[in-house]
């Protein structure tokens, strides 16, 4: 099981449980230094981060492997975009690039000038982040991809059934929303009220063991998925995410599968 460290917290105010605190440099230098001497060497970013990767560029002292993503960008702004990533990340080139949402690889015109960035040297793979089985698919239909980032987690189980496919075609996939962007690490009191009568809430509940560790161990079943983004707020997390890897024991946990694609989607959630 790989981790692989998400970066918008270092930007944005993001997730449910999150505090609204913000890293320092000095603390956030110290977090980047201690999640690669942990092993933990690929960071996961955006272009919609907020200033995430201008932090990155100005406080990494290692030289991790870069997945960024790309806004929706008009017609012939797709370079000019990652060049200005590269700008901010201080990098000639990064690992990945994904378009942030799957439409933008639906029309030839953005799709070929997408393609052009693997071409001319600016990444070593080209992919796409998704929300559903039904952006994948399409995505699989009319692009050559080499990377995919999907959500997925114990009660988030819907892309499984296609990662035989995608390990076939040789695309490297990359799961988020482990913790269901915090959801499942909550305590049941502090969750917010609408989630109060769900059934797959209360079944991952009863299950033994720290929320942490069980969200970690089932982690560790999905050989299929080559990365899992992670976020953190303060090295204290990180250090409990570090232990609770090192102690992982799969768990496919299949019985907790849920298809309340208004609880499994955060993007649906209540703002209110």
């Amino acid at each position: 099981m790989k981790l692989v460290l998400g970066t918008v917290q270092f930007g944005l105010s993001y997730g449910i449980a999150h505090d609204g605190s913000t890293l320092g440099d000095s603390a956030l230098s110290a977090l980047l230094t201690q999640a690669y001497e942990a092993g933990i060497d690929t960071l996961d970013t955006a272009a919609l981060y907020g200033n995430a990767q201008a932090r990155l560029g100005q406080l990494m002292r290692h030289p991790f492997d870069i997945v960024t993503k790309l806004g929706e960008w008009q017609p012939g702004q797709a370079r000019m975009q990652l060049e200005q990533c590269l700008s901010a990340l201080g990098r000639n080139q990064v690992k990945a690039v994904l378009a942030h949402r799957a439409h933008s690889l639906l029309a030839p015109q953005r799709l070929g000038e997408f393609a052009a960035l693997k071409t001319e040297g600016l990444c070593q793979q080209l992919g796409v982040s998704v929300y559903s089985p039904e952006e994948l698919k399409q995505v699989l239909d009319s692009a050559d991809i080499d990377a995919v980032q999907l959500p997925a987690n114990p009660l988030d189980q819907r892309f499984f059934a296609m990662l035989p496919e995608l390990k076939a075609r040789g695309i490297t996939v990359h799961a988020r929303s482990l913790f269901l962007q915090g959801l499942l690490l909550m305590p049941q009191a502090q969750r917010p009220h609408w989630t109060a009568n769900a059934q797959a809430l209360e079944r991952w509940d009863r299950l033994p063991g720290e929320p942490l560790q069980r969200a970690l161990d089932f982690a560790s079943a999905q050989t299929q998925v080559d990365g899992w983004v992670v976020g953190v707020q303060n090295p204290e997390q990180l250090t409990a995410l570090i232990a609770a890897k090192a102690k992982a024991k799969p768990d496919s946990m299949k019985a907790l599968a849920c298809s309340d694609v208004q609880l499994i989607n955060p993007s649906l959630w209540p703002t209110s």
